[in-house]
Protein backbone atom coordinates (compact mmCIF):
# COMPACT_ATOMS: atom_id res chain seq x y z
CA UNK A 1 0.00 0.00 0.00
CA UNK A 2 1.64 3.50 -1.13
CA UNK A 3 1.44 6.50 1.35
CA UNK A 4 -1.20 7.78 -0.11
CA UNK A 5 -3.40 5.04 0.11
CA UNK A 6 -2.39 4.78 3.73
CA UNK A 7 -3.30 8.45 4.34
CA UNK A 8 -6.65 8.38 2.98
CA UNK A 9 -7.35 5.46 4.59
CA UNK A 10 -6.88 6.93 8.01
CA UNK A 11 -8.44 10.26 6.96
CA UNK A 12 -11.46 7.96 5.96
CA UNK A 13 -11.50 6.07 9.73
CA UNK A 14 -10.73 9.83 11.46
CA UNK A 15 -14.30 11.07 9.80
CA UNK A 16 -16.12 7.29 10.79
CA UNK A 17 -14.95 8.05 14.50
CA UNK A 18 -16.21 11.21 14.73
CA UNK A 19 -19.60 10.54 13.28
CA UNK A 20 -20.09 7.92 16.00
CA UNK A 21 -18.67 10.67 18.59
CA UNK A 22 -21.49 13.08 17.37
CA UNK A 23 -24.23 10.01 16.75
CA UNK A 24 -23.39 9.52 20.68
CA UNK A 25 -23.32 13.30 21.63
CA UNK A 26 -26.61 13.63 20.34
CA UNK A 27 -28.50 10.52 21.83
CA UNK A 28 -26.83 11.88 24.84
CA UNK A 29 -28.67 15.10 24.58
CA UNK A 30 -31.41 13.05 23.46
CA UNK A 31 -31.83 11.38 26.70
CA UNK A 32 -31.40 14.47 28.86
CA UNK A 33 -34.50 15.96 26.81
CA UNK A 34 -36.45 13.02 27.77
CA UNK A 35 -35.54 12.69 31.68
CA UNK A 36 -36.57 16.31 32.04
CA UNK A 37 -39.74 15.77 29.96
CA UNK A 38 -41.31 12.43 31.21
CA UNK A 39 -39.17 11.95 34.95
CA UNK A 40 -38.75 15.56 36.00
CA UNK A 41 -41.82 16.90 34.24
CA UNK A 42 -39.87 20.36 33.49
CA UNK A 43 -40.73 20.86 29.58
CA UNK A 44 -39.86 24.52 29.42
CA UNK A 45 -36.04 22.91 29.95
CA UNK A 46 -37.03 19.28 27.89
CA UNK A 47 -37.94 22.11 24.80
CA UNK A 48 -34.49 24.04 25.37
CA UNK A 49 -32.63 20.40 25.53
CA UNK A 50 -34.50 19.18 21.99
CA UNK A 51 -33.89 22.99 20.59
CA UNK A 52 -30.54 22.34 21.14
CA UNK A 53 -30.37 19.25 19.42
CA UNK A 54 -31.73 20.89 15.93
CA UNK A 55 -29.20 23.74 16.42
CA UNK A 56 -26.23 20.86 17.12
CA UNK A 57 -27.09 17.92 14.84
CA UNK A 58 -29.18 18.68 12.26
CA UNK A 59 -27.85 16.15 10.01
CA UNK A 60 -28.71 13.49 12.47
CA UNK A 61 -31.70 13.18 10.95
CA UNK A 62 -33.48 10.75 13.23
CA UNK A 63 -32.58 12.18 16.24
CA UNK A 64 -33.43 15.41 14.84
CA UNK A 65 -36.88 14.40 13.84
CA UNK A 66 -37.63 12.76 17.14
CA UNK A 67 -35.95 16.35 19.01
CA UNK A 68 -38.64 17.82 16.48
CA UNK A 69 -41.64 15.57 17.55
CA UNK A 70 -40.67 15.60 21.53
CA UNK A 71 -40.69 19.44 21.03
CA UNK A 72 -44.49 19.33 19.54
CA UNK A 73 -45.34 16.53 22.53
CA UNK A 74 -44.09 18.91 25.49
CA UNK A 75 -46.29 22.22 23.65
CA UNK A 76 -49.13 19.61 23.21
CA UNK A 77 -49.14 19.02 26.80
CA UNK A 78 -48.90 22.60 28.22
CA UNK A 79 -51.50 23.30 25.99
CA UNK A 80 -49.68 25.39 23.38
CA UNK A 81 -50.66 25.58 19.68
CA UNK A 82 -47.10 25.90 18.90
CA UNK A 83 -47.32 21.99 18.78
CA UNK A 84 -48.96 22.02 15.47
CA UNK A 85 -46.81 23.98 14.07
CA UNK A 86 -43.64 22.06 15.15
CA UNK A 87 -45.56 18.73 13.94
CA UNK A 88 -46.26 19.98 10.74
CA UNK A 89 -42.15 21.23 10.20
CA UNK A 90 -41.67 17.40 10.80
CA UNK A 91 -43.67 15.88 8.47
CA UNK A 92 -42.16 18.45 5.64
CA UNK A 93 -38.92 18.45 6.16
CA UNK A 94 -38.28 14.64 7.72
CA UNK A 95 -41.01 12.67 5.22
CA UNK A 96 -37.96 9.87 5.30
CA UNK A 97 -38.10 9.32 9.39
CA UNK A 98 -41.41 7.35 8.79
CA UNK A 99 -42.01 6.17 12.72
CA UNK A 100 -41.62 10.09 13.51
CA UNK A 101 -44.12 10.71 11.15
CA UNK A 102 -46.47 8.69 11.28
CA UNK A 103 -46.65 9.79 15.47
CA UNK A 104 -46.92 13.38 14.30
CA UNK A 105 -50.03 13.23 12.16
CA UNK A 106 -51.80 11.42 14.38
CA UNK A 107 -50.84 14.27 17.30
CA UNK A 108 -52.41 16.96 14.43
CA UNK A 109 -55.42 14.83 13.84
CA UNK A 110 -56.50 14.55 17.60
CA UNK A 111 -55.75 18.60 17.74
CA UNK A 112 -58.14 19.56 14.83
CA UNK A 113 -60.90 19.89 16.47
CA UNK A 114 -58.90 22.02 18.91
CA UNK A 115 -58.43 24.62 16.61
CA UNK A 116 -62.28 26.06 17.06
CA UNK A 117 -63.50 26.48 20.35
CA UNK A 118 -66.17 23.55 21.04
CA UNK A 119 -69.88 25.00 20.53
CA UNK A 120 -72.23 25.08 23.07
CA UNK A 121 -73.35 22.23 24.63
CA UNK A 122 -70.41 20.28 22.84
CA UNK A 123 -68.37 18.51 24.86
CA UNK A 124 -64.66 19.05 24.72
CA UNK A 125 -61.34 16.37 25.48
CA UNK A 126 -58.20 16.65 26.53
CA UNK A 127 -55.62 13.49 25.90
CA UNK A 128 -54.31 12.49 28.91
CA UNK A 129 -51.77 9.80 27.66
CA UNK A 130 -51.07 7.34 24.55
CA UNK A 131 -48.31 4.86 24.36
CA UNK A 132 -45.98 7.61 23.31
CA UNK A 133 -46.05 9.83 25.49
CA UNK A 134 -46.30 7.13 28.24
CA UNK A 135 -42.62 6.34 27.41
CA UNK A 136 -42.24 2.25 27.59
CA UNK A 137 -45.41 0.19 26.20
CA UNK A 138 -48.36 -0.85 27.21
CA UNK A 139 -50.00 -4.20 28.38
CA UNK A 140 -51.99 -5.06 25.00
CA UNK A 141 -54.81 -7.39 24.70
CA UNK A 142 -53.79 -9.81 21.91
CA UNK A 143 -57.54 -9.96 20.51
CA UNK A 144 -58.95 -6.21 20.43
CA UNK A 145 -55.29 -4.63 21.32
CA UNK A 146 -56.70 -2.99 24.37
CA UNK A 147 -54.92 -0.69 27.14
CA UNK A 148 -55.16 -1.69 30.57
CA UNK A 149 -55.89 1.97 31.67
CA UNK A 150 -57.84 3.35 34.65
CA UNK A 151 -58.34 7.15 36.23
CA UNK A 152 -58.58 8.36 39.38
CA UNK A 153 -62.15 9.28 40.61
CA UNK A 154 -60.53 12.77 40.99
CA UNK A 155 -59.29 12.58 37.14
CA UNK A 156 -55.47 14.01 38.97
CA UNK A 157 -54.23 10.66 38.06
CA UNK A 158 -53.96 7.43 35.77
CA UNK A 159 -52.87 3.75 36.21
CA UNK A 160 -51.83 1.98 33.81
CA UNK A 161 -50.03 -1.71 33.48
CA UNK A 162 -46.98 -2.24 31.55
CA UNK A 163 -45.81 -5.86 31.50
CA UNK A 164 -44.51 -6.98 34.90
CA UNK A 165 -45.00 -2.59 36.23
CA UNK A 166 -47.93 -0.94 37.45
CA UNK A 167 -47.51 2.96 36.68
CA UNK A 168 -49.07 6.13 37.61
CA UNK A 169 -49.17 9.74 35.48
CA UNK A 170 -50.29 13.25 36.41
CA UNK A 171 -53.65 14.49 34.78
CA UNK A 172 -51.44 15.81 31.37
CA UNK A 173 -49.06 12.57 31.42
CA UNK A 174 -45.63 14.51 31.33
CA UNK A 175 -45.00 12.84 34.58
CA UNK A 176 -44.78 9.33 35.36
CA UNK A 177 -43.46 7.19 38.35
CA UNK A 178 -43.27 3.42 39.21
CA UNK A 179 -46.14 1.79 41.36
CA UNK A 180 -45.51 -1.71 41.42
CA UNK A 181 -42.49 -3.35 40.21
CA UNK A 182 -40.51 -6.68 40.83
CA UNK A 183 -43.65 -8.66 42.01
CA UNK A 184 -41.90 -12.02 41.65
CA UNK A 185 -43.17 -14.50 40.72
CA UNK A 186 -46.02 -12.65 39.57
CA UNK A 187 -46.20 -10.89 36.65
CA UNK A 188 -48.09 -9.82 33.64
CA UNK A 189 -50.10 -7.05 35.19
CA UNK A 190 -53.44 -5.89 33.99
CA UNK A 191 -56.66 -4.48 34.48
CA UNK A 192 -55.63 -1.81 37.00
CA UNK A 193 -59.10 -0.12 38.97
CA UNK A 194 -59.02 2.98 41.36
CA UNK A 195 -61.11 2.56 44.14
CA UNK A 196 -64.15 4.39 44.25
CA UNK A 197 -62.18 6.91 47.13
CA UNK A 198 -58.97 7.09 45.02
CA UNK A 199 -56.94 5.31 47.56
CA UNK A 200 -56.33 2.09 46.53
CA UNK A 201 -55.61 0.47 43.07
CA UNK A 202 -56.60 -3.34 42.67
CA UNK A 203 -55.04 -5.53 39.60
CA UNK A 204 -54.57 -8.82 37.93
CA UNK A 205 -50.98 -10.64 37.84
CA UNK A 206 -50.35 -14.20 36.61
CA UNK A 207 -47.87 -16.84 37.21
CA UNK A 208 -47.56 -20.33 35.64
CA UNK A 209 -51.17 -20.50 34.66
CA UNK A 210 -52.12 -19.27 38.03
CA UNK A 211 -53.87 -15.12 38.39
CA UNK A 212 -54.26 -13.56 41.73
CA UNK A 213 -56.25 -10.60 42.37
CA UNK A 214 -53.76 -7.76 44.52
CA UNK A 215 -54.46 -4.29 46.13
CA UNK A 216 -51.99 -1.52 46.16
CA UNK A 217 -51.80 1.77 48.00
CA UNK A 218 -52.64 4.63 45.28
CA UNK A 219 -48.79 6.07 47.11
CA UNK A 220 -47.61 2.85 47.03
CA UNK A 221 -46.39 -0.01 49.23
CA UNK A 222 -46.25 -3.70 49.53
CA UNK A 223 -49.48 -5.29 47.47
CA UNK A 224 -51.53 -7.35 48.97
CA UNK A 225 -53.25 -10.73 47.52
CA UNK A 226 -56.82 -11.30 47.44
CA UNK A 227 -57.08 -14.22 45.56
CA UNK A 228 -55.13 -16.60 43.66
CA UNK A 229 -57.00 -18.72 41.02
CA UNK A 230 -56.81 -20.47 37.58
CA UNK A 231 -58.58 -18.95 34.68
CA UNK A 232 -58.58 -15.29 35.56
CA UNK A 233 -56.38 -13.65 33.22
CA UNK A 234 -59.03 -14.46 30.26
CA UNK A 235 -59.41 -11.54 28.14
CA UNK A 236 -63.41 -11.25 28.75
CA UNK A 237 -62.99 -11.15 32.56
CA UNK A 238 -63.24 -7.54 33.61
CA UNK A 239 -62.12 -6.28 37.34
CA UNK A 240 -64.44 -4.08 39.05
CA UNK A 241 -64.70 -2.01 42.59
CA UNK A 242 -68.32 -1.98 44.33
CA UNK A 243 -69.52 1.45 45.12
CA UNK A 244 -68.75 1.64 49.06
CA UNK A 245 -65.17 0.33 48.51
CA UNK A 246 -65.57 -3.19 50.31
CA UNK A 247 -65.95 -6.10 47.79
CA UNK A 248 -64.31 -6.47 44.09
CA UNK A 249 -65.71 -8.44 41.37
CA UNK A 250 -64.34 -10.43 37.92
CA UNK A 251 -66.99 -10.48 35.58
CA UNK A 252 -67.37 -12.26 32.29
CA UNK A 253 -65.74 -15.99 30.80
CA UNK A 254 -63.78 -17.31 33.57
CA UNK A 255 -62.70 -20.71 33.68
CA UNK A 256 -63.43 -23.66 34.26
CA UNK A 257 -66.91 -21.36 35.00
CA UNK A 258 -68.52 -19.19 31.82
CA UNK A 259 -70.55 -16.05 31.89
CA UNK A 260 -70.56 -15.44 35.68
CA UNK A 261 -69.92 -12.16 38.02
CA UNK A 262 -68.16 -13.77 41.13
CA UNK A 263 -67.64 -10.67 44.11
CA UNK A 264 -65.53 -10.99 47.35
CA UNK A 265 -64.27 -9.14 49.68
CA UNK A 266 -60.90 -7.39 50.53
CA UNK A 267 -60.25 -10.30 52.75
CA UNK A 268 -60.93 -12.95 49.60
CA UNK A 269 -64.04 -14.05 50.72
CA UNK A 270 -67.24 -14.73 48.49
CA UNK A 271 -69.92 -12.62 49.18
CA UNK A 272 -72.12 -13.38 46.07
CA UNK A 273 -72.06 -15.42 42.60
CA UNK A 274 -74.16 -15.08 39.69
CA UNK A 275 -74.02 -17.84 37.30
CA UNK A 276 -74.04 -18.18 33.96
CA UNK A 277 -78.06 -19.87 34.14
CA UNK A 278 -78.87 -16.46 35.73
CA UNK A 279 -76.85 -14.14 32.91
CA UNK A 280 -79.14 -14.05 29.27
CA UNK A 281 -77.09 -14.81 26.53
CA UNK A 282 -74.00 -14.29 26.61
CA UNK A 283 -71.62 -11.40 28.34
CA UNK A 284 -69.51 -9.18 26.51
CA UNK A 285 -67.48 -6.32 28.06
CA UNK A 286 -67.96 -7.17 31.65
CA UNK A 287 -70.71 -6.13 34.50
CA UNK A 288 -70.70 -3.37 36.90
CA UNK A 289 -72.95 -3.30 40.25
CA UNK A 290 -74.98 0.30 40.86
CA UNK A 291 -73.20 2.51 43.36
CA UNK A 292 -75.72 1.51 46.28
CA UNK A 293 -75.33 -2.09 45.11
CA UNK A 294 -79.10 -2.64 44.70
CA UNK A 295 -78.45 -3.31 40.68
CA UNK A 296 -76.50 -5.05 38.48
CA UNK A 297 -76.01 -3.57 34.53
CA UNK A 298 -75.04 -7.08 32.40
CA UNK A 299 -74.38 -6.32 28.43
CA UNK A 300 -75.44 -9.55 26.31
CA UNK A 301 -75.20 -10.63 22.84
CA UNK A 302 -78.65 -11.73 22.90
CA UNK A 303 -80.69 -14.48 24.89
CA UNK A 304 -78.46 -17.52 25.36
CA UNK A 305 -76.37 -15.86 22.74
CA UNK A 306 -78.10 -16.68 19.98
CA UNK A 307 -78.95 -13.36 18.49
CA UNK A 308 -76.30 -10.36 17.28
CA UNK A 309 -77.97 -7.66 18.51
CA UNK A 310 -76.28 -6.14 21.81
CA UNK A 311 -79.17 -6.26 24.53
CA UNK A 312 -78.26 -4.49 28.16
CA UNK A 313 -79.78 -5.67 31.33
CA UNK A 314 -80.63 -4.63 34.90
CA UNK A 315 -80.58 -7.46 37.76
CA UNK A 316 -81.65 -6.74 40.59
CA UNK A 317 -78.81 -7.77 43.44
CA UNK A 318 -79.32 -10.90 45.18
CA UNK A 319 -82.34 -12.12 42.69
CA UNK A 320 -85.03 -11.40 41.94
CA UNK A 321 -86.17 -8.58 38.75
CA UNK A 322 -84.53 -8.99 35.60
CA UNK A 323 -85.41 -6.21 33.21
CA UNK A 324 -84.28 -5.64 29.45
CA UNK A 325 -83.47 -1.38 29.00
CA UNK A 326 -81.56 -1.12 25.97
CA UNK A 327 -81.26 -3.06 22.62
CA UNK A 328 -79.41 -2.27 19.53
CA UNK A 329 -79.63 -4.40 16.30
CA UNK A 330 -76.15 -5.26 14.99
CA UNK A 331 -74.26 -3.87 17.59
CA UNK A 332 -72.30 -4.90 20.81
CA UNK A 333 -72.94 -3.60 24.11
CA UNK A 334 -70.08 -3.62 26.36
CA UNK A 335 -68.77 -1.75 29.43
CA UNK A 336 -71.59 -0.47 31.56
CA UNK A 337 -70.44 1.84 34.01
CA UNK A 338 -72.41 4.17 36.53
CA UNK A 339 -72.50 7.82 37.29
CA UNK A 340 -71.32 8.61 41.38
CA UNK A 341 -75.25 9.09 41.87
CA UNK A 342 -76.19 6.18 40.39
CA UNK A 343 -78.81 7.80 38.39
CA UNK A 344 -76.96 7.70 34.78
CA UNK A 345 -75.57 4.20 33.31
CA UNK A 346 -73.02 4.52 30.29
CA UNK A 347 -72.29 1.70 27.96
CA UNK A 348 -70.34 1.38 24.64
CA UNK A 349 -72.19 0.41 21.72
CA UNK A 350 -69.85 -0.76 19.36
CA UNK A 351 -70.46 -1.90 15.59
CA UNK A 352 -67.55 -3.20 12.99
CA UNK A 353 -64.62 -0.92 13.75
CA UNK A 354 -66.92 2.17 15.21
CA UNK A 355 -67.76 2.51 19.26
CA UNK A 356 -69.33 5.03 21.07
CA UNK A 357 -70.21 5.73 24.80
CA UNK A 358 -74.96 5.95 25.54
CA UNK A 359 -76.31 7.16 28.47
CA UNK A 360 -79.56 6.07 30.39
CA UNK A 361 -81.18 7.80 32.76
CA UNK A 362 -82.11 5.11 35.51
CA UNK A 363 -84.01 5.82 38.72
CA UNK A 364 -81.55 4.35 41.73
CA UNK A 365 -84.48 3.02 43.92
CA UNK A 366 -86.37 1.02 41.47
CA UNK A 367 -83.84 0.11 38.87
CA UNK A 368 -86.66 1.92 36.06
CA UNK A 369 -85.24 3.43 33.27
CA UNK A 370 -86.05 7.27 33.10
CA UNK A 371 -85.85 8.71 29.74
CA UNK A 372 -84.32 7.41 26.56
CA UNK A 373 -80.96 6.38 25.50
CA UNK A 374 -78.49 9.32 24.61
CA UNK A 375 -75.59 9.04 22.59
CA UNK A 376 -72.55 10.79 24.33
CA UNK A 377 -69.62 10.76 21.82
CA UNK A 378 -69.52 10.44 17.82
CA UNK A 379 -66.35 8.92 16.51
CA UNK A 380 -66.15 7.53 13.10
CA UNK A 381 -63.70 4.44 12.94
CA UNK A 382 -62.70 4.52 16.10
CA UNK A 383 -63.54 2.09 19.24
CA UNK A 384 -64.02 3.38 22.50
CA UNK A 385 -63.36 1.47 25.63
CA UNK A 386 -63.46 1.42 29.07
CA UNK A 387 -65.43 4.61 30.02
CA UNK A 388 -64.76 5.76 33.89
CA UNK A 389 -67.30 8.52 34.78
CA UNK A 390 -65.31 10.41 37.31
CA UNK A 391 -66.13 12.12 40.75
CA UNK A 392 -68.83 15.07 40.15
CA UNK A 393 -69.85 13.04 37.17
CA UNK A 394 -69.72 16.05 34.91
CA UNK A 395 -66.50 14.42 33.39
CA UNK A 396 -65.93 10.69 31.33
CA UNK A 397 -62.59 9.10 31.05
CA UNK A 398 -62.10 6.83 28.46
CA UNK A 399 -59.73 4.85 26.19
CA UNK A 400 -59.75 5.61 22.29
CA UNK A 401 -58.30 2.58 19.95
CA UNK A 402 -58.21 3.95 16.18
CA UNK A 403 -56.73 1.74 14.05
CA UNK A 404 -56.62 3.71 10.50
CA UNK A 405 -56.40 1.36 6.99
CA UNK A 406 -57.31 2.42 3.70
CA UNK A 407 -57.32 0.20 0.37
CA UNK A 408 -55.37 1.83 -2.26
CA UNK A 409 -55.03 0.82 -6.21
CA UNK A 410 -52.38 1.12 -8.18
CA UNK A 411 -51.61 1.90 -12.12
CA UNK A 412 -49.86 -1.01 -13.99
CA UNK A 413 -47.31 0.73 -15.72
CA UNK A 414 -44.79 3.49 -14.97
CA UNK A 415 -45.08 6.61 -14.00
CA UNK A 416 -46.58 4.29 -10.69
CA UNK A 417 -49.93 6.42 -9.45
CA UNK A 418 -52.23 5.44 -6.67
CA UNK A 419 -55.99 6.34 -5.43
CA UNK A 420 -57.65 5.45 -2.56
CA UNK A 421 -60.69 3.48 -2.77
CA UNK A 422 -62.00 3.20 0.81
CA UNK A 423 -61.13 4.39 3.90
CA UNK A 424 -61.18 3.05 8.03
CA UNK A 425 -61.72 -0.02 9.22
CA UNK A 426 -61.13 -2.04 6.00
CA UNK A 427 -59.54 -5.15 5.77
CA UNK A 428 -58.50 -8.28 3.99
CA UNK A 429 -59.43 -6.58 0.63
CA UNK A 430 -59.36 -9.78 -2.31
CA UNK A 431 -59.78 -8.40 -6.07
CA UNK A 432 -61.76 -10.35 -7.73
CA UNK A 433 -60.87 -13.01 -10.48
CA UNK A 434 -62.18 -10.89 -13.37
CA UNK A 435 -59.88 -7.59 -11.61
CA UNK A 436 -63.56 -5.69 -11.82
CA UNK A 437 -64.69 -5.71 -7.90
CA UNK A 438 -62.29 -5.34 -4.63
CA UNK A 439 -64.35 -7.01 -1.57
CA UNK A 440 -63.30 -6.15 1.86
CA UNK A 441 -64.39 -6.51 5.86
CA UNK A 442 -65.43 -3.76 7.84
CA UNK A 443 -68.93 -4.44 9.54
CA UNK A 444 -69.77 -6.77 7.11
CA UNK A 445 -68.73 -8.59 3.55
CA UNK A 446 -67.98 -5.27 1.33
CA UNK A 447 -67.81 -5.05 -2.68
CA UNK A 448 -66.48 -1.61 -4.27
CA UNK A 449 -66.04 -1.46 -8.39
CA UNK A 450 -62.50 -1.33 -9.42
CA UNK A 451 -63.03 2.31 -10.90
CA UNK A 452 -64.38 3.71 -7.90
CA UNK A 453 -67.93 4.46 -6.89
CA UNK A 454 -70.31 3.62 -3.59
CA UNK A 455 -69.38 0.20 -2.06
CA UNK A 456 -72.68 -1.91 -1.26
CA UNK A 457 -72.86 -4.21 1.68
CA UNK A 458 -73.48 -8.26 0.70
CA UNK A 459 -76.53 -9.33 2.84
CA UNK A 460 -75.23 -12.00 6.09
CA UNK A 461 -73.54 -11.49 9.05
CA UNK A 462 -69.64 -10.49 9.50
CA UNK A 463 -67.58 -13.63 8.59
CA UNK A 464 -65.65 -15.37 11.56
CA UNK A 465 -61.85 -14.60 11.39
CA UNK A 466 -61.64 -18.08 10.96
CA UNK A 467 -63.18 -18.87 7.89
CA UNK A 468 -62.14 -15.24 6.74
CA UNK A 469 -58.63 -16.76 6.65
CA UNK A 470 -56.99 -15.36 9.91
Amino acid sequence: MNKTAIILVFFALACVAGQNVHAQDAGDLFQKGLIQERVKGNLDEAIKIYDRILVKFPKNRPVAANALLHIGLCYEKLGKQEAKKHYEHLIKEYGDQAEAVKIARRHLEQLAPRAQAPKAGEPTYRLVLDKNTAGMPISVNNEDSMCYVDVSPDGESTVFASGDKLCIANRTGSLIRTLVKDLKPWGRFAWPQWSPDGRQIAFRASHRGMDAVFVVGAEGGTPRKIISKPGLEHSHVQLSWSGNGKHLSLSGQQYPFRYRIRTFALDGSDVRHISKGDVLGMMRGGAEYSPNGRWLACPSTGRRGRSSAGQLWIIQVPGGLTRRIHHSPDTDIKYPTWSPDGRFLYFVCEKGNTGNIWRIGIDPETGLQTGKAHQVTSYSGTKVRFPNVLRGGDSIAFELHKKDTSIYVASGSPPYERRALAHSGQSLPQVSPDGQTIYYLADGLYALPLKGGSPTRLPGHLPSRRSAGL
